[in-house]
């Protein structure tokens, strides 16, 4: 059953699971599970009622399953109701269903109730920091994500990789040039400047503060640059009007470094081009697209 699930085949994976004498907490697992990984929701949450009507209780993995297709649907129904179960079957205090919680109501846009469920939570790990900030920052609300990572640095856990860059994109979208001085500060004092994620986001928190010079220091920093490196300086130039230097970066990064350019970076090229008015080189650059 499991290998016709990896494989897609939901049919087949049905048969062998009807054909089953007495199914187990993981066959139910797993056939709820094949169901959310198709982006089936609705047949998942049908599987998983035929369990209730058995004498079998759901587990923390059918919980996270459960939780994985609320999150896929941002049904703000389907997923209080299954923090209800989740309450109900006394499984709150299990890692990792709070910050899949937390998650899954961000998903749904109701941030009220995910700080509800992060504010519940003891011990908080960075994960849990993590989400709750990027969730502020994700639904537009920048302020928010800044004072509740103050917050988190009054606390004995620390940021990670992740937590920088989301709270470096809260600087950008605030356009508060001093907060990122003061984050890249943090960056470089605690020896998160060689990630490369948070450099990336340097580079775009410089670019939309207004200093294109700064992001250009930063992307000089990193050693081994990628495509998303080469991305955020073309995208700060593009965001200044520079045209002459985004077009002679994306030429070096394709014919000296040979990266092939994403969507993303296409988009800024041709931002560029119609700010300018360069209707020939955008025509160009859509014809290489």
């Amino acid at each position: 059953m499991k290998m016709y699930v990896k494989c897609g085949r939901l049919d087949e994976a049905r048969l062998v699971f009807n054909g089953m004498g007495e199914s187990s907490i993981i066959s139910w697992a797993i056939i709820i599970g094949g169901f959310v990984n198709v982006v089936k929701v609705g047949e998942a949450f049908g599987v998983f009622n035929q369990m209730r009507r058995t004498s079998l209780k759901p587990n923390l993995i059918v919980f996270l399953k459960l939780i994985s297709g609320c999150s896929q649907e941002g049904n703000l129904l389907l997923a209080s109701l299954v923090h209800s179960l989740v309450l109900k079957c006394g499984s709150k205090d299990e890692d990792p269903i709070d910050n899949l919680l937390v998650s899954m109501y961000i998903r749904c846009g109701d941030l009220e109730s995910s700080q509800r469920v992060f504010d519940m939570v003891q011990e908080k790990n960075v994960f849990l920091w993590t989400s709750m900030i990027g969730g502020y920052a994700q639904l537009a609300y920048p302020t928010e994500a800044l004072n509740l990572f103050k917050r988190l640095l009054k606390t004995f856990v620390r940021p990670n990789e992740a937590t920088m860059a989301i709270i470096l994109s809260a600087c950008a979208d605030l356009g508060s040039r001093a907060m990122g001085e003061e984050i890249e500060e943090y960056i470089l004092v605690n020896g998160l400047e060689s990630s490369r994620q948070v450099l990336t986001s340097l580079i775009h928190m410089f670019s939309k503060c207004g200093s294109i010079k700064k992001a250009k220091e930063v992307f000089k920093r990193v050693s081994d640059k990628d495509l998303a490196v080469w991305g955020a300086l073309i995208n700060g130039y593009a965001i200044h009007g520079m045209g002459d230097e985004a077009f002679s970066l994306f030429h070096k990064m394709q014919q000296v470094e040979g990266i092939k350019p994403n969507d993303v970076v296409y988009t800024s090229l041709l931002s560029v081009c119609s700010h300018s008015g360069l209707v020939e080189d955008g025509l160009r650059y859509f014809r290489s697209m």
